[in-house]
């Protein structure tokens, strides 16, 4: 399967209206190198937030359910 067909399921669920560059940022962190992970560091406004979850939302339906999210501690609550 490749990362477009991955990527379908949590696109079609999302219940929010998604920008073309944050479906190619999720898209960019299913294929980086042997799918470890992604670092998204967009400027600030631009849905980090959203792409993250975008790559979350798919994983947990591929049940992978180990997910490291590293963020400042003043986010954590957002």
């Amino acid at each position: 399967m490749d990362s477009m067909e991955k990527l379908a399921g949590a696109v079609a669920s999302a219940q929010v209206d998604l920008n073309p560059h944050q479906v190619d940022a999720a898209l960019f962190a299913f294929r980086s190198p042997l799918s470890k992970g992604a670092l998204l560091a967009d400027e600030v406004g631009l849905g980090k937030t959203i792409d993250a979850g975008l790559v979350f939302s798919q994983k947990w339906a591929e049940r992978k359910r180990r997910v490291l999210i590293i963020l400042p501690s003043n986010l954590g609550k957002q």
